[in-house]
């Protein structure tokens, strides 16, 4: 069996359908739910707990939510990740 072979197979065990299918975060889901609630090997989140609500145009919002779906997370990941990103590139901390 080749490698794009057994890729799809693994895809398929997973439920992967078309080209755009994440499956490591598939991947990652499934081994999280088969953990208990208090198991150490959990990765603590910091909590989301600040709201930081904002008006957008429509053709943004699209943007978002295409860049959502196209990488798998939620908004919220998707802004925490792009302010991290400028504030590096800007250098602040």
């Amino acid at each position: 069996m080749t490698q794009d072979a057994d890729d799809q197979n693994f895809k398929a065990l997973l439920g992967a359908f078309g080209s755009h299918a994440n499956v490591e975060r598939r991947a990652r889901a499934e081994r999280r739910a088969g953990m208990a609630v208090n198991d150490r090997r959990r990765k603590k989140r910091e909590t989301r707990n600040t709201p930081l609500n904002t008006r957008v145009r429509k053709s943004v919002s699209d943007l978002a939510k295409a860049l959502c779906e196209a990488e798998g997370i939620s908004q919220a990941d998707l802004l925490e990740q792009l302010i991290e990103k400028a504030a590096k590139t800007k250098g602040i901390k």
